[in-house]
């Protein structure tokens, strides 16, 4: 059974509500031959490993020849470039540019899902807020953030994002929102504030923002646009 709860969040001031699913744990490799075996008991746990284990090189190979591959009824898997280009005569160049390989599930897959219908849990109200970003290496408070420096993050309601659980923490270009660093980890979390270390990110505008277990349709609180400085 799908459950979900309903929360209330603030983004940009505005409040909102948004619906996410309570997960109930997350299959690995291991565990999802387990369910394999499940619904066809006639395999054998090896064989079924290996059919996965040549089924992820496939991708590999087609994706990194430049192939997407279109599973009817369950995925399209498609390769990507992310990051920004200056202009047209600009080259692809790492680490702004990186090839990554995008899952699409197909109609047919989704299909699937139409007609449950999920049990609804008890709603829990989040607004967590940033009011303030301190860079401690210049002491400049919302104006400014340094590569590779502490910075402090202060606010409301900051740990029970945490403590529910699955929360994420980014840093996003202004000008490019589709180049944000990797979920950042704090060295230290409380209600009111955040203290973190910035990545040498190779943008020069962004903001900090939160998300909901990797969700990007499900933002939370966001601060001031800062300007990165090293």
């Amino acid at each position: 059974m799908i459950k979900y709860r309903i929360f209330q969040t603030k983004l940009r001031s505005k409040k909102q509500h948004v619906a996410k699913v309570n997960l109930l744990g997350c299959y690995n490799r291991k565990a999802l031959v387990g369910l394999m075996l499940e619904l066809g008991p006639s395999r054998r746990r090896e064989e079924l490993e290996a059919m996965l284990s040549l089924f992820e090189k496939a991708i590999i190979k087609a994706c990194t020849a430049g192939f997407a591959i279109n599973l009817e009824r369950f995925l399209r898997f498609e390769p990507v470039i992310q990051g920004g280009f200056e202009s047209g005569e600009d080259q692809f160049t790492r680490p702004r540019n990186q090839i990554q390989v995008r899952a699409i599930p197909n109609k047919g897959f989704q299909e699937n899902f139409r007609e449950i219908l999920p049990e609804k849990l008890p709603m829990v109200t989040f607004s967590p807020v940033f009011h303030v970003v301190e860079d401690l290496a210049t002491g400049q408070k919302n104006l400014t953030v340094s590569r590779k420096q502490a910075i402090r993050l202060r606010g409301e309601r900051l740990r029970g994002l945490r403590e529910e659980g699955r929360a994420h923490l980014w840093f996003v270009s202004v000008d490019q929102p589709e180049e944000r660093t990797a979920s950042l980890k704090p060295y230290s979390v409380t209600d009111t504030e955040i203290l973190l270390i910035l990545p040498p990110v190779k943008f020069s505008r962004g903001y900090f923002e939160m998300c909901w277990h990797r969700d990007l349709s499900n933002r939370f609180g966001r601060s001031e646009v800062l300007a990165v400085v090293d």
